[in-house]
């Protein structure tokens, strides 16, 4: 037969798990939400400007005319005719995790973070590379 252990010890070790349970579960649903909206974090910022300092030219469609500015706006949708290039995967690696169904992206000499759905701009960093 099997007792019944009451101890002070088995009973915080039962909390414990439950605390450490919960918490487990939580932190999908908060990297899901939709009031969660990402935003260039400012090591972000100084490691996408270096990145395009130092390969200015080479990463930039200079015979394209660029995007209009006033089209690129936070807050915004990105239009369905403006298409963005995803950042170099070597750039990406570097930069803050963002939430499941945002990307960022470059357009001209903006880069972008939108909703893949919905193409909503949650930020915008203005003349990268120049």
């Amino acid at each position: 037969m099997l007792k019944r252990c009451s101890t002070p010890l088995a009973v915080l070790l039962c909390c414990i798990n439950v605390l450490l349970l919960s918490g487990c579960l939580t932190i999908g649903w908060e990297r899901d939400k939709p009031e969660l909206k990402p935003e260039f974090t400012p090591q972000d910022i100084v490691r996408i400007r270096l990145h395009y300092m130092r390969n200015n030219t080479a990463d930039f469609n200079m015979g394209r005319p660029p995007a209009p500015l006033e089209r690129i706006r936070r807050p915004g949708y990105l239009s369905p005719d403006i298409r963005g290039m995803l950042l170099p995967l070597s750039l990406e690696e570097q930069l803050s995790e963002l939430p499941r169904g945002y990307v960022r992206k470059r357009i001209d000499t903006t880069i972008v973070i939108i909703r893949k759905r919905t193409r909503e701009i949650t930020d915008v960093i203005y003349e990268v590379g120049i």
